[in-house]
Formats: C-alpha cells, sequence, structure tokens
C-alpha cells in the first residue's frame, strides 16, 4: 500500500473512532457535567460527521460503478439510515442550543424537541454500530478462514458467543431499549466506565451480529451444488 493512501485511511481511523467515542461521551450525558461541555461536544462531533463525507467523497461518485450485492446494499441502506437520523439529532440540537448558548436563542425547545434528541441520538447509534458492523465484516471472515481447521476456531466461536451474550445483557441492563421508541421510564444509573463498558459491549455484539448475516445471506446467494 502507498505512503499516501495508508495515511489517508489512518486519517480515517482516526476521525471515525474519534467520533465514536464523542459519540459515547454525549450519550453519557448527566446534569451535573453542564449543558456547555454537552453543547461544544455536540458540535465537535457533527464536524467530524461533515468531515467523513468529504474524505469517503468518492464512495458517492462512485455508484454506478461495479455490481449492487448484498454488502453493497447494506452499506447504502445502512448509511442513508445514519445520515437521517444525524440531521434530525443537528436539527433537534438547534432547538436546544438556546438553552446552551445564550448568544444564539433559537426556537423555543419544548419536550417534543428533546424527545426527538434522544430518540435520534439513540437509532444514531444503533445504525453506527451496523456501519461499524459492515466494516469490521472483512477481518473478522479472514479471521475465521486462518482459524478453520485449527482448535482456534472453536476459541473464536467461543469468543463470538461470550461477546453476543455480554452485548445481549448490556442492551437490557442499560435500558438503551426505552430510548428506542421514548419508551416512559428512566435507564438506570451507572457509573460512566460501567456506561462505556455496556455500549462497547453492545457495539462488539452488533458487529458480531452483522458478520452472522452477512455469512447466512452470502452463503443463500452462493450456488448450490446438485454432483
Amino acid at each position: 500500500m502507498k505512503p499516501k493512501r495508508t495515511l489517508s485511511r489512518l486519517l480515517k481511523i482516526l476521525i471515525d473512532t474519534a467520533m465514536y467515542a464523542g459519540m459515547l461521551y454525549l450519550m453519557s450525558y448527566r446534569p451535573g457535567r453542564g449543558l456547555f461541555a454537552h453543547g461544544t461536544a455536540g458540535c465537535a462531533v457533527f464536524a467530524l460527521f461533515v468531515l467523513h463525507h468529504l474524505l469517503n467523497i468518492g464512495w458517492y461518485t462512485g455508484f454506478r460503478r461495479g455490481s449492487w450485492n448484498t454488502a453493497r446494499r447494506l452499506f447504502v441502506g445502512t448509511n442513508t439510515l445514519l445520515t437521517m437520523s444525524m440531521l434530525l439529532l443537528a436539527a433537534s440540537s438547534v432547538m436546544l442550543s438556546g438553552e446552551v448558548f445564550a448568544v444564539l436563542p433559537f426556537l423555543p425547545a419544548g419536550q417534543g424537541a428533546r424527545t426527538l434528541h434522544t430518540v435520534s441520538a439513540t437509532w444514531c447509534f444503533v445504525f453506527t454500530v451496523l456501519h461499524i458492523g459492515l466494516h469490521t465484516h472483512a477481518p473478522l471472515l479472514c479471521l475465521r478462514k486462518k482459524a478453520a481447521g485449527t482448535k482456534a476456531v472453536f476459541l473464536l466461536y467461543a469468543a463470538y458467543g461470550l461477546f453476543g451474550a455480554a452485548g445481549l445483557g448490556s442492551f437490557v441492563l442499560s435500558g438503551f431499549w426505552r430510548s428506542l421508541f421514548a419508551l416512559p421510564g428512566a435507564a438506570p444509573y451507572v457509573s460512566d466506565a460501567a456506561f462505556y463498558a455496556l455500549y462497547v459491549l453492545m457495539t462488539a455484539a452488533g458487529a458480531i451480529s452483522v458478520h452472522a448475516a452477512l455469512l447466512v445471506l452470502n452463503r443463500q446467494r452462493s450456488p448450490v451444488s446438485t454432483a
């Protein structure tokens, strides 16, 4: 790989990592932390989101090239939904910004704006996890092929199972499911460290689920031998 291409790829990974970490920080918000820090971090994450799209502009210009396989359709669908949820999140942020930045007296924020902000942030995380899963499918597939036929494959599947179970447990314990549809009730209080652990486990489980789904879909699309 050429040095320039390697540097570009590294930059994209750093930006995506910073965006993911910033998203978790924002979702872990508590009143005592202060709205100003929350709003400033939100602006930074949105700026990284825009930068991410600018650096990957070639992906959009290549729509007419190549075949549309299952993975590509999922990428387009997931990225579209992720962008829509991010724009809704940004719109609700503008409505709430008058409460954060005194010099920006935007529309008065009612309960509807706060609900939209929470729900759009939650779905944004869901589509981010799916996006991560689509990107990690190839490395996981390579790891699976290397482990095939050896004892390591059992360790790999055991790790998948453990992460999957831990992710499902984290989904239930975190109360994350309440925010998906603005269900009544508050999420249980957990420490910052526990919050990050729960959401990272949900991310890992989601990525593994996407990997497993793609394996099944690709297997179903493969021609079946009649010999």
